[in-house]
């Protein structure tokens, strides 16, 4: 092409305001140069930061991402998922909520990458990202524990889906008290939704003998926890370590 050809082309894109049709340029190239990221729940602190660090990587490798909320819902997560597949996207990053290894193998029968992050999914084989979820509660009891702490309860949002950190967890709370010589009793692990657990800490603390410490199983357990502490902070004002 010569420069006086290239000089006329640019001057009727800049005259028609003319945009590359992707579309079109996908289907030709088959990339998007785009990457889904499907978070469980965009609340969590984990994953505003994943997000955050995952675009500024892709962006330096002149590709975008398309975020997706499932909002711990399994169907909204497999509508999504049916939504980046249809787009063509290079690539999905996937916080799993469901248990339905079908729909995730479906991924991988045709071809399009995928990587799990904070969970894993049975009757799926995935390149995944975890949380040694185990050390993380080790390190919290043992904490705990070493303040003279002997009465301590853990809360965690619902195991009715076997999501990987509650359910690794809640078994790594147990090692930890055993680790310890801890009793841990039947009321001293609560799985539940977030909107009960101000109500069931009413509860715990009206026991006969109540927890000393609490160990929160994520961010948004730890969220209501501080906030039923505070409307009741002339009850707990220092006697609390979490």
């Amino acid at each position: 092409m010569s420069a006086e050809t290239k000089d006329r082309i640019e001057q009727v894109i800049q005259e028609l305001d003319f945009r590359p049709n992707d579309n079109a340029r996908n289907l030709k190239v088959k990339k998007t140069k785009v990457i889904g990221i499907l978070v469980a729940n965009i609340l969590h602190t984990l994953s505003t930061e994943i997000i955050r660090t995952v675009e500024e990587q892709l962006q330096q490798h002149g590709m975008k991402v398309f975020i997706c909320d499932s909002a711990d819902d399994p169907e909204k997560e497999k509508e999504y998922l049916d939504l980046l597949v249809s787009t063509q996207v290079d690539g999905i990053i996937i916080f799993p909520v469901g248990n339905d290894f079908k729909v995730y193998n479906y991924l991988i029968d045709h071809s399009i990458p995928m990587v799990f992050v904070d969970r894993l999914v049975d009757g799926v084989t995935s390149d995944s990202v975890l949380l040694d979820n185990h050390a993380a509660i080790f390190l919290a009891v043992s904490m705990l524990a070493e303040k003279g702490h002997e009465n301590i309860a853990f809360l965690t949002l619902p195991i009715d889906i076997p999501i990987t950190p509650r359910l690794e967890r809640i078994e790594g709370f147990k090692k930890a008290m055993a680790s310890h010589k801890l009793e841990v009793r039947e009321d001293d692990i609560h799985s539940l939704p977030r909107n009960q657990i101000q109500d069931k800490l009413a509860c715990i603390f009206d026991a006969e003998k109540p927890p000393t410490a609490i160990v929160a199983g994520n961010d948004l357990v730890l969220r209501e926890i501080l906030s039923y502490l505070k409307k009741q902070k002339s009850r707990f004002l220092g006697k609390w370590r979490l």
